[in-house]
């Protein structure tokens, strides 16, 4: 009798979450507050990193229009964000397939358009100085795209915490829940059922979101 009337008694609390969506969204904001830290805290390790790319490609297409050398310009401008690759073009190597070794998305990039200036001749400065603007503009989705995920992780916390506020409820209305768990024969069995469903989902949601993000 006391399980039925936990039972009912979290029913009417799902309900009441869901007949009033400004105690979600009270939830939801807190949650969201809290990713926006962890993801600035991330966003900034990475921000400093990205950005010196992305100007050393700025600043390449500019050495460029000023007369520069594509090797001596490379090795103005990126001798800090890819030394091993400065170190190539210092001494005249293969520039593209060093840049390609730096395991870098930004430097694969400027591999192709320094592969297509040197081999055929089209204009350098022009090639790069468009995929400075590319990345300018990839950055910026990154970030709009971090942020949008703030909302997806929220949820999934919030609906993860439910079943200990079941359980919760439970005692407050004079139910023993953990005992029944432990001794009654359906107990363990659904006991078990609950944390495996409450992990694979957790788990499925980090999965998902981590996938957004490996893809930025």
């Amino acid at each position: 009798m006391r399980l039925i009337i936990a039972s009912a008694g979290f029913v009417f609390l799902a309900v009441s979450l869901w007949m009033h969506p400004s105690s979600v969204q009270r939830m939801r904001r807190h949650d969201r507050r809290a990713d926006a830290r962890i993801w600035l805290r991330r966003f900034l390790r990475t921000a400093e990193t990205s950005d010196a790319r992305v100007a050393a490609v700025t600043g390449l297409a500019a050495e460029l229009r000023a007369g520069r050398t594509p090797d001596r310009a490379l090795e103005v401008v990126a001798h800090d964000v890819w030394p091993r690759t400065c170190a190539v073009a210092s001494w005249g190597g293969d520039v593209t397939g060093a840049l390609r070794a730096e395991n870098d998305r930004v430097a694969a990039h400027l591999a192709a358009c320094w592969q297509v200036g040197t081999t055929t001749g089209a204009r350098l400065a022009d090639i790069i100085e468009n995929l400075a603007r590319a990345e300018r503009d990839a950055a910026e989705a990154r970030v709009e795209l971090r942020a949008s995920l703030a909302g997806p992780k929220a949820t999934a916390r919030m609906l993860a915490f439910l079943p200990l506020l079941g359980v919760g409820l439970g005692y407050l209305l004079g139910a023993d829940p953990i005992t029944w768990f432990l001794r009654d024969p359906l107990g363990p069995p659904m006991l078990i059922a609950g944390a495996l469903f409450t992990g694979a989902g957790v788990l499925w949601t980090r999965r998902i979101t981590g996938q957004v993000e490996s893809a930025l």
